[in-house]
């Protein structure tokens, strides 16, 4: 899992962005200037761990944990407006990894397992509203 943390990245932003959500789903955070107001994006950091077993056979337990934020900007709305569709992209999120918990085989398990959810903030006419969700990767390895 230490090298195959990117193929896990990759892994979920495909699965994301299968689910079709109408909004940019990218690898990363967005670069086009100015920041699109709403959005889904697969950090490309993480942290992994691994632990080693010897039980008769050698075996190794590895763990990633990748950070999806989410984001949402609306002009002239409220901040119950901006976190409804923030949490609307935490639930295709969520359905991306319960289609395939494995992520088309690269691991044993995927799924989100824990949120932050940010403070909105008011800017100009605009309240934005975000949320970072960790989703952990977790694999065997024989």
């Amino acid at each position: 899992m230490m090298t195959a943390l990117f193929a896990a990245q990759d892994a979920l932003h495909a699965a994301i962005a299968a689910q079709s959500p109408d909004c940019r789903v990218s690898l990363g955070a967005p670069v086009r200037m100015p920041v699109p107001e709403e959005g889904i994006w697969v950090g490309v950091g993480g942290r992994v761990s691994a632990d080693d077993y010897m039980t008769g056979a050698c075996s190794r337990s590895e763990s990633a944990e990748i950070r999806v934020r989410m984001w949402a900007q609306k002009r002239g709305g409220t901040a119950k407006d901006a976190r409804d569709r923030v949490a609307a992209f935490l639930e295709v999120v969520e359905d991306a990894l319960a289609a395939d918990r494995t992520l088309g085989g690269l691991c044993d398990f995927a799924a989100v397992t824990g949120i932050q959810a940010e403070d909105e903030a008011v800017e100009d006419k605009a309240v934005w509203y975000g949320i970072e969700a960790t989703v952990t990767v977790d694999a065997t390895v024989a």
